[in-house]
């Protein structure tokens, strides 16, 4: 660790007191753009897919996994969304679909 990463992070007993841009080696002027930039369309849209597969997935009991989502889902630009996209939401969003249980009598 060099002597610049130990002021950024520090050590327990040592305050943190060190701007952020320099931790991230990068200029003052550009971390500041950074943190007043919009969201990029592609976050934009994992994000809207993101609260649809929620929804379905909640309208569904919690029994639905991806593959069975995707068949729900609605298409974009008429294409169906890719099972491996879907897939990926459920893991980033902490979703697991529930076991079927068999009927006993």
């Amino acid at each position: 660790m060099t002597c610049h990463e130990s002021r950024c992070f520090g050590q327990r007993d040592q305050n943190v007191t060190s701007h952020p841009s320099r931790c991230f080696n990068v200029s003052r002027s550009g971390y500041y753009a950074w943190l007043q930039r919009k969201p990029s369309q592609r976050l934009q849209r994992r994000q809207t897919l993101d609260e649809q597969i929620k929804s379905q997935f909640h309208k569904h009991k919690q029994r639905y996994g991806a593959e069975r989502l995707q068949r729900k889902m609605p298409k974009e630009n008429g294409k169906p969304y890719d099972l491996k996209t879907i897939a990926a939401s459920l893991k980033r969003q902490g979703l697991v679909a529930k076991a079927a249980r068999k009927f006993k009598v």
